[in-house]
């Protein structure tokens, strides 16, 4: 009886644990998204695919949410480096 209340608070601990996990994952992806939006596109004139006449609204407020820590700004960040045909950094 020990060993399985023991199994089972492991399991259930276990389970809040992983979804932690994927959000730091998550933020860390957001954060280089957003690193590789603004070396390429953005930084004005500084970017190497162009400068602030690319920026697009959506894409800076994707990288500031980024940077708040809300990951809700992936889709568009990967969108807009896919479209400007930027290699998307790894998601792992």
């Amino acid at each position: 009886m020990k060993i399985q209340s023991i199994i089972l608070a492991t399991g259930f601990a276990l389970s809040f644990a992983t979804p932690a996990m994927a959000q730091g994952s998550d933020a860390a992806y957001c954060h280089a998204l957003s690193a590789k939006y603004q070396e390429y596109i953005g930084h004005g004139s500084g970017g190497r695919h162009g400068g602030a006449d690319n920026q697009n609204a959506d894409a800076r407020m994707a990288v500031d949410k980024c940077n708040a820590g809300d990951t809700s700004g992936i889709p568009v960040l990967e969108r807009t480096l896919k479209d400007a045909r930027i290699e998307l950094p790894s998601h792992g």
